[in-house]
């Protein structure tokens, strides 16, 4: 199982649960983009430069939002005071 993979499950989970906010929705959001662009891709479409980027990282790894000082309560382990 690639990141790809369990970045797409986690989109699976957020889709049933409809309970994300925060960081955890720019994460899903970004999953969506690059399951569109992977998909358009095979599809044999044109894709656009922020597309091409989407896939390429897909390939190897995982394309993760920028993170801002906002986000730091959500990345917060509820196991850490």
């Amino acid at each position: 199982m690639t990141e790809y993979d369990k970045r797409l499950k986690v989109s699976q989970i957020v889709k049933k649960t409809k309970q994300v906010k925060g960081l955890h929705l720019k994460v899903d959001d970004m999953a969506k983009k690059t399951e569109a662009a992977v998909e358009k891709e095979n599809a044999g479409g044109q894709l656009t430069a922020d597309e091409e980027a989407l896939v390429a990282e897909a390939e190897y790894g995982t394309p993760y939002p920028l993170t801002t000082d906002k986000d730091t309560e959500d990345m917060r382990s509820a196991a850490i005071t």
